[in-house]
């Protein structure tokens, strides 16, 4: 009977692992290089930044961090964030967004969510998972490849 019930627990857990959902930014506008801003969110931890700014510099994407009291600059692409952590017998990313906007246009977001269930996969590196965020935001792998990777 508890083997039954183990199983159970393990296919209803693993339906539910963490995924990346996203609609990429277009390669057009990247190829044009246009000057980059991430806007801080006084709300998110400082490591969700930290990790965007760490891509951005790896990838060789010259950036300008501005508050969020700035006003938005059309010519530039614009970078948004929020992430929210959550607890559940350790702390772990449940659910984080980064939205890009260019001459006032939605051009691109990507969601990563990661339900408080027992699937133990919700628990990862945050600053990974935020590099895949960016990954797949810029179109560098989809967000089914994304989730495959950290499931």
């Amino acid at each position: 009977m508890n083997y039954i019930l183990i199983l159970t627990l393990a296919i209803l857990s693993g339906c539910a692992g963490p995924k990346f959902l996203a609609t990429n930014i277009n390669d057009a506008l990247i190829e044009n290089e246009p000057k980059i801003r991430v806007v801080h969110d006084e709300k998110t931890r400082a490591g969700f930044e930290k990790a965007m700014v760490k891509w951005l510099d790896e990838n060789l994407m010259p950036y300008e961090l501005v508050p969020s009291s700035n006003v938005h600059q059309p010519n530039f692409l614009t970078l948004e964030y929020t992430g929210r952590w959550s607890w559940d017998m350790g702390l772990f990313l449940a659910d984080a967004q980064i939205k890009a906007s260019h001459q006032g246009d939605s051009v691109g977001i990507v969601q990563f969510l990661a339900p408080n269930t027992l699937n133990p996969s919700k628990y990862g590196n945050a600053e990974e998972r935020i590099g895949y965020m960016m990954d797949v935001l810029f179109g560098y792998q989809t967000a089914e490849a994304a989730t495959a990777s950290i499931n």
